[in-house]
């Protein structure tokens, strides 16, 4: 029941952020359609590698609780840096909220997937 809560709320933090980011680089910051689109890029960058990694990282030691400690702490820190962008926000700082929530999202959905399969073997 936790993995899946767990899944829940890291997908509801995914999906908000890539239907939100992007209206808000577009709405607020005031760029164009594609710009605000591919600004997203990083932030699934960093979720990707940092997936794989997070995966090496619990198939090799099996600690599951550290790494969805810090995958969850991360997720709601980048959440948090997320709302205080406002219009004077530069591009750059819009970047670095959004790899930091990018990480939270790799490890803490790898965790949650990795910790439901092996409730189910």
């Amino acid at each position: 029941t936790l993995s899946v809560l767990t899944v829940l709320l890291v997908g509801f933090g995914m999906f908000g952020a890539l239907i939100n980011l992007p209206l808000f680089i577009q709405g607020v910051q005031g760029d164009s359609a594609t710009n605000s689109g591919n600004a997203i890029t990083p932030m699934m960058i960093a979720n990707v590698i940092v997936a794989a990694v997070a995966g090496q990282i619990l198939s090799r030691t099996g600690r599951y609780r550290y790494l969805a400690i810090f995958g969850e702490i991360a997720l709601a820190l980048g959440m948090f840096l997320l709302s205080t962008m406002g219009v004077a926000t530069p591009r750059w700082q819009t970047i670095a909220f959004m790899v930091v929530m990018g990480l939270g999202l790799g490890v803490a959905y790898t965790y949650a997937s990795a910790y439901s399969y092996a409730e189910r073997v």
